[in-house]
């Protein structure tokens, strides 16, 4: 890459980039605990058992969301690398090999909750 290559951003437009994420992720935060505290508190008003068991598979959906959550900031890591580097056609091979992979890891995900719940 070439001096001539590189952008020079003032810190206007760095903050602005950074907000275009940020803002996103920030609510899609919230909603996941939003979405927590209403779990709980419908299950709330039932029997310890079901109040145990909805933490239980709160467990497991935390599991699940943090192996995807490492997988996508592995994925962004590598696309932004490649970016970088002007080669977007690895950028697009890399973005279809993940979702090729998450997708087989998430039938396998159903499949072991479908057996669990019939257990």
């Amino acid at each position: 890459m070439n001096e001539a290559d590189v952008k020079i951003y003032d810190k206007k437009q760095i903050r602005g980039k950074i907000l275009s994420i940020m803002v996103p992720m920030a609510l899609e935060n919230m909603l996941q605990v939003m979405m927590g505290i209403v779990s709980s508190a419908m299950v709330g008003r039932l029997t310890v058992a079901c109040i145990s068991a909805q933490g239980m598979c709160h467990k497991l959906i935390d599991i699940i969301y943090v192996i995807y959550k490492g997988i996508g900031v592995g994925l962004t890591v590598k696309v932004s690398q490649k970016h970088a580097q002007g080669v977007n056609d690895e950028c697009k091979k890399y973005f279809e090999q993940t979702v090729v992979s998450l997708l087989g890891l998430t039938v396998i995900f159903a499949a072991i909750y479908w057996g669990l719940s019939s257990a």
